[in-house]
């Protein structure tokens, strides 16, 4: 179940809580579910603090996130999270890795509408997490793939060039970004860009505002998940600025099509569609075809002419 963390007084909620007495043991089981969010400031210090508090003797977080093997340090720092892992009181699980349990689940289950959710949530994974859209269609294109010694080797060498063709229509990427930025409100900075690393980004730099900048960032490694907002330059920079909460509640009223959220150093953000870069060709066909940097850059535009026409650059 969901708990809030009463005991530690941090108000906060545990998104699955288990706890477990086995004799003198008293395990505690906190499984933070990170399909998209951002991890937030001190948040799996909180959550482990909340079962020291409840008196385990034997406290587990359990880090369900796709596409991040560790949090944020701003979530818990890189010396307690080391810690933890050496104690074996921290873990990490990757949704794609719950199918074939989810599968073993569906033998032994016993009650239909149970097992038709476990139905969805597997084929929820596969789409979502996985670049699956249809599983009898992925196993149609395996078959043909496993057909014959040629296809199988052709089907090596195309899997050999998939990374370097993202690498080129990401520098494709950057030259039409660079060649179609003409605004004088903001200049382009993309040289934390191109590696294929968690959260590279793009930047539009807003002359006389050094307090942050319009971001456009991935939150998966190689290209994938990219999110758009305002972001600060530091967690202090966050939590002392004047707007930081106006800004989400300017993009909130003018983009109410997007599902706004915030983060130590996002005042306000939302994760830019096509979102799946990973399993999908729709962003590659996208670059490939020229419309890819005219997107960005257009929302780029609205996120920044919006807060500029609200007064939430005036940093005191």
């Amino acid at each position: 179940l969901e708990e809030v963390t009463r005991k530690s007084n941090s108000l906060r909620r545990m998104d699955i809580y288990l706890r477990c007495k086995v004799d003198d043991e008293n395990y505690g089981i906190c499984i933070e579910n990170k399909p998209y969010a951002v991890d937030q400031p001190n948040q799996l210090i909180d959550y482990y603090n909340e079962l020291i508090a409840k008196g385990h003797t034997d406290p587990q977080i359990v880090y369900l996130s796709e596409y991040n093997d560790t949090p944020n340090p701003a979530s818990v720092d890189a010396e307690t999270l080391k810690c933890w892992i050496d104690k074996k009181q921290c873990s990490h699980l990757r949704f794609s890795d719950l199918t074939g349990w989810l599968k073993a689940c569906q033998v032994e289950c016993q009650n239909h509408s149970v097992s038709e959710f476990l139905t969805q949530l597997i084929k929820f994974i596969q789409k979502q997490f996985m670049g699956i859209e249809n599983m009898s269609e992925s196993n149609a294109v395996l078959d043909i793939i496993k057909r014959n010694g040629v296809t199988i080797d052709a089907s090596i060498k195309v899997s050999n060039t998939i990374n370097r063709m993202k690498k080129e229509l990401i520098t494709k990427l950057k030259i039409d970004l660079l060649a179609k930025c003409k605004t004088t409100d903001y200049k382009l900075d993309i040289n934390d860009f191109g590696e294929g690393k968690n959260y590279e980004q793009i930047n539009f730099i807003i002359p006389s505002y050094d307090a942050g900048y319009i971001c456009f960032e991935f939150q998966g490694e190689n290209f994938d998940r990219p999110c758009l907002g305002i972001k600060l330059r530091s967690m202090e920079e966050a939590k002392n600025h004047l707007h930081t909460e106006k800004m989400k509640t300017t993009l909130n009223t003018a983009l109410a099509d997007k599902k706004i959220w915030s983060s130590s150093r996002w005042p306000a953000g939302y994760y830019f569609y096509p979102q799946d870069w990973k399993g999908s060709s729709e962003a590659w066909l996208m670059i490939n075809e020229d419309t890819m940097a005219d997107k960005i850059l257009e929302e780029m535009d609205i996120v920044f002419n919006t807060l500029k026409a609200n007064d939430c650059f005036t940093k005191y």
